[in-house]
């Protein structure tokens, strides 16, 4: 299956009586994509409980459904770790060393540090301005 028939697919799709899969296909032909927001500490449950119950409102699905359109999950990020990033550098001598052992300029630690961030996920038609 290629780029081709996946786009085929999600294209009859767009016709299809199951109510979430025609949603999902319509939305991704006609490039109406998701809004993601992201913060540094979990959104509030009774945010995310409001932003699902207005989202299956607006797109007349039920409850049961709203997982497939409201998602709020947590991600990570590292620039650098150190046990399976090596960075090696050949010197003048030819000599290879890695980074860690010979950057006393470079901050290595921050750099390997793991950052977490927290989104929220939503329908872009679906205002929560008001929430």
């Amino acid at each position: 299956m290629d780029d081709t028939d996946l786009v085929s697919s999600i294209k009859v799709w767009t016709n299809h009586s199951d109510k979430v899969l025609s949603l999902l296909c319509k939305n991704f032909i006609n490039r109406k994509l998701f809004r993601n927001i992201i913060g540094d500490a979990p959104f509030d449950e009774n945010l995310i409980k409001k932003v699902k119950k207005k989202t299956a409102e607006k797109l007349d699905i039920p409850l049961y459904d709203i997982e497939y359109f409201v998602k709020s999950d947590t991600i990570e990020n590292s620039a650098y770790k150190q046990e399976t990033d090596k960075i090696l550098i050949k010197e003048k001598d030819g000599k290879i060393t890695e980074i860690v052992n010979i950057a006393d300029m470079l901050n290595i630690k921050a750099l390997s540090g793991t950052v977490s961030k927290y989104f929220l996920c939503f329908p872009k038609e679906v205002n929560i301005d008001n929430l």
